[in-house]
């Protein structure tokens, strides 16, 4: 069954994204994909979805309704069938993020191996770019059967939280910090400034002994800890870029990542030392 997707009001940024577009960093392209794509993946196994179908994800307040009647999946919210011409609306009111799964998918066109949206390329998602009120979206597999599989997961936090455990091992440039133990002696908050390319912490100043002139930019993955001049760390997100030339002084363990990512903006945290048992 054919159906779609109007938008009747967005506020705030809000995009479509599924599990990335893995392989592509040697065209300038990081995986990029959802900030939660273990939820994701929870939310799509509940309407009968693959994995990876794309869904819309949420940084602000959405309404919208469908053509037909659809199965649809709600962080914190049982699955449901939406029916036709209702207005249904979805707000993080307090999360950092939701995410809304359609049956079938949103079947916006496939760009290197990805649906999701990639802002700083212009890439992806619908049109390249950020959603709109008015905005329509296809879901040509659109069904109403809910799968209700046993897919348990946290709900969303719904207010800053006050101390959040990341797990985070010594990057390459680790061992030019003035004090090693900094990263893990100090409580650092999420910054209202961040955003899917990465979550700036405030927090004491990090300092680094001098750097030698001509020091070359590394590769970077999501969750690598760059050290701008301000001496306050950025964590890099899905959607950083592929090379950069602020220190690397450590990593996130990959396990850490989602939580990390979904915490509403002003929580807390610590890092500490992955446990190797």
């Amino acid at each position: 069954m054919s159906a779609r997707i109007t938008l009747t009001k967005v506020v705030g940024p809000a995009c479509v994204q599924d599990l990335g577009r893995p392989g592509q960093l040697a065209l300038g392209l990081p995986r990029g994909g959802a900030l939660a794509p273990r939820r994701l993946r929870a939310l799509n196994a509940s309407i009968g979805n693959a994995p990876g179908d794309a869904a819309l994800e949420v940084f602000g307040l959405v309404e919208f309704s469908v053509s037909a009647p659809v199965a649809v999946a709600i962080d914190d919210n049982e699955p449901f069938v939406a029916r036709a011409g209702e207005t249904y609306r979805v707000a993080t009111e307090g999360r950092r993020v939701r995410l809304i799964a359609f049956a079938g998918g949103v079947a916006v066109p496939e760009v290197l191996g990805g649906r999701g949206l990639l802002p700083s390329a212009r890439m992806g998602g619908h049109e390249g770019r950020w959603l709109r009120s008015g905005d329509t979206l296809p879901l040509p597999g659109a069904h109403t059967t809910l799968a209700r599989v046993d897919t348990p997961h946290d709900p969303m936090p719904r207010a800053p939280l006050e101390s959040l455990r990341v797990e985070l091992w010594p990057g390459p440039e680790h061992g030019s910090l003035v004090d090693r133990d900094v990263l893990e002696a100090c409580a650092f908050r999420v910054a209202a400034t961040s955003d899917r390319t990465g979550l700036h912490l405030e927090g004491d100043t990090v300092r680094l002994h001098p750097r030698p002139h001509g020091t070359p930019s590394l590769p970077l993955v999501p969750g690598a800890v760059q050290l701008p001049p301000s001496g306050q760390p950025v964590v890099l997100g899905p959607d950083h870029p592929v090379t950069g030339g602020y220190p690397v002084v450590g990593v996130v363990q990959a396990g850490s990542l989602e939580a990390l990512f979904v915490a509403p903006l002003g929580s807390t945290l610590r890092f500490v030392r992955p446990s190797l048992s």
